[in-house]
This record gives structure tokens, C-alpha cells and sequence, in this order.
């Protein structure tokens, strides 16, 4: 009985995360079943491994398009908000990761964005990276890895031809979040491909589940 009850519970995770995991991993879930022993009941955070995650700000951590659009004062920003169950989430995902903001515009609009958010209480000040509008990320993204060798470097952002596109070009894991004016923006190069798409900062978990879980010598 306790073995059909782990089976049934991996059947329900597999159905669970098969939106956000590559398809040559699904087998795995079942591959766990024939050496299944009884499990207490399972955390995912419990399960995370120590990562760099990188995440954009606009339309990444907040709702850019929906809460500002492109004209917009400084004054405007003091309305922009997150919900706080992602509040919460990123404070849990700061405790087991190192975080990072990578940026690009205005420092002091983006600046005020940050500090309007309640991001510094959660990133700290060293980790939060703005980058002129002349420059791109790529470089800041070569500093984090350069700094935490050993480490997986997972680059979070809604723009395919700036974060995803840098991130893919020097090796990184990249996650596309699917929000604001760029989401039906379509791959125009092969570096412009995301490993992962995402709707929501919180569906992280998915993925990071999937990469420190399920191990390559199970396949």
C-alpha cells in the first residue's frame, strides 16, 4: 500500500510539472517508482541546491506594462507594487541563492523602482546591477559567473533579444516569463531560444525542482 501511495504521488507530480520540464525528463519520475522506498512528505525548498539567479526588473519582478506602460514620470512610480505572496516567495528563494537584479535604463528611475518594491530588503545592494542604455548585460552576466565558479547560473527576464539571448550566448540557463509587451515576441536566432517558460516569478519552482531533483544517473 505505502509503495501504490508513492506511486500515485509521483503520477500527481509528474502530471503537475510536465508543462515546465523537458520531455526527456518525465521518464525519470517514473524511473523513481521501481526503487521507491516510503518518503515522508516532501518540501520542494527542502530540495533546492544553491544557485545564482538573475532576474530582470521590468516586466520580470513587476508588471511594467500593465502598472507604468512606456510614458511614465517618477512620480508614477511610487504606485507600482508586487503581490506580496511573490514578495514572500522571492524572500524564500533569497535564503537558498544568491540573487541578483541586472537592469538596463535610467538609474535613478531604476533605482526608485527598486527601493518603491521593497526589492533591497530581499537583493543586496552589491547584487543589484543597473547598466547604462548604451551597454548591454552580457558583461555583468560574465562578473556573477566569473565570481561564483561552480555554481548554476539560472537568467530570469521577458526579453528575448537582451537577457535570454546573453544569457544563451555564454552558456547559462535561461528562463523566459512570458508578461508585458514582449511575450509575443518570437526567437529570431537560435540564442534568442529560453531553456523554460514561465508565466509567473512563483512557477520557478517547477524548474528548479526538476534540475536539483531529478538526477542525471537515473536516465
Amino acid at each position: 500500500m505505502e509503495k501504490d501511495s508513492n506511486y500515485r504521488r509521483l503520477e500527481s507530480l509528474k502530471n503537475l510539472y510536465e508543462n515546465y520540464i523537458p520531455a526527456d525528463n518525465l521518464d525519470n519520475i517514473y524511473k523513481l517508482t521501481k526503487q521507491i522506498q516510503p518518503i515522508p512528505e516532501i518540501k520542494l525548498n527542502d530540495m533546492f541546491r544553491f544557485n545564482n539567479l538573475i532576474f530582470d526588473l521590468d516586466d520580470t519582478l513587476y508588471s511594467k506594462t500593465e502598472q507604468l506602460g512606456d510614458d511614465y514620470s517618477f512620480e508614477d512610480i511610487d504606485n507600482i507594487n508586487i503581490p506580496i505572496e511573490e514578495i514572500d516567495y522571492l524572500k524564500d528563494l533569497s535564503e537558498k541563492n544568491n540573487m541578483y537584479i541586472v537592469t538596463k535604463g535610467d538609474e535613478t528611475l531604476q533605482r526608485r523602482k527598486i527601493e518603491v518594491l521593497g526589492l533591497e530588503d530581499i537583493f543586496t545592494k552589491e547584487n543589484i546591477h543597473i547598466v547604462p542604455l548604451k551597454e548591454d548585460k552580457k558583461e555583468i552576466f560574465k562578473e556573477i559567473t566569473k565570481g561564483t565558479p561552480g555554481i548554476k547560473t539560472y537568467v530570469i527576464g521577458d526579453r528575448i533579444d537582451s537577457e535570454i539571448q546573453y544569457g544563451n550566448e555564454i552558456g547559462l540557463e535561461t528562463i523566459r516569463i512570458m508578461k508585458g509587451k514582449y511575450s509575443e515576441m518570437t526567437p529570431q536566432i537560435p540564442e534568442q531560444e529560453p531553456n523554460y517558460e514561465i508565466f509567473e516569478i512563483i512557477n520557478l519552482d517547477y524548474i528548479l525542482y526538476n534540475n536539483n531533483f531529478f538526477d542525471e544517473d537515473l536516465a
